[in-house]
């Protein structure tokens, strides 16, 4: 059941602190659970390209990394395709570092054992956390780290290096004109599957218009 899909199995007979404890682990995945190791991954610009090239390098090893650069560069997806790069079908959670749960941290921390926690947008780690961040990453059965930020430089020293010790600069689209075609197709097939119709034709002067400016992507219906 498991090779078929299935996240766990209770033996019968069990007992209700069995369950509970399995209910406990499962819940706590619902909200991140670990990434299709499918999942689309756009690489047509050369840019990405390294990019890919460097996470497969990456993958030989556990250590932490950052993704940085401006929101909507993908950093997110890029931490999910080193982590399935890694670890696939492991844990992945990816937590808010100004909204982290200072009561649950340590629960959530032993939900992803054994796969990655990404911190997020990790300039926003209020200062009194900073502490309980750095001897999370210091405990030896701890998740793999990875961590988002717009730039390094507004990361506290002992964060940034812990954090950084692999760096990746993701370039905002408008400088990966080679993805934007295919990233905006890969939506559109998606959003027309999930409503049971089949994908619309792209004319060519609306792909002209999505090379000009991409930000039109999201006015295009």
């Amino acid at each position: 059941a498991i090779h078929a899909g299935a996240d766990d199995f209770l033996p019968k007979p069990f007992d209700l602190d069995q369950f509970l404890a399995l209910l406990e682990r499962l819940r706590g995945l619902s909200a991140a659970p670990p990434p299709d190791p499918r999942e689309p991954w756009i690489a047509a610009s050369p840019a990405l390209r390294a990019l890919d090239q460097a996470l497969m390098r990456a993958a030989e090893n556990d250590a932490p990394a950052l993704f940085w650069g401006e929101p909507g560069t993908g950093r997110q997806r890029a931490a999910r395709r080193l982590h399935c790069l890694r670890h696939p079908g492991a844990p992945f959670l990816a937590l808010a570092a100004g909204k982290l749960p200072t009561e649950e941290l340590p629960r959530s921390l032993r939900l992803a054992a054994g796969g990655s926690v990404l911190l997020t947008d990790l300039e926003e780690l209020p200062r009194e956390d900073l502490p309980r961040i750095l001897a999370a990453l210091e405990q030896p059965d701890a998740p793999h780290w990875m961590a988002t930020a717009r730039d390094p430089r507004e990361l506290p020293e002992a964060l940034r290096l812990r954090l950084g010790v692999l760096d990746f600069a993701l370039p905002p689209l408008r400088q990966r004109q080679e993805d934007v075609l295919p990233l905006f197709r890969l939506h559109l097939e998606g959003a027309a599957r999930l409503e049971g119709r089949p994908a619309p034709h792209l004319e060519r002067g609306a792909e002209r218009n999505l090379l000009k400016d991409p930000a039109s992507a999201a006015s295009l219906k």
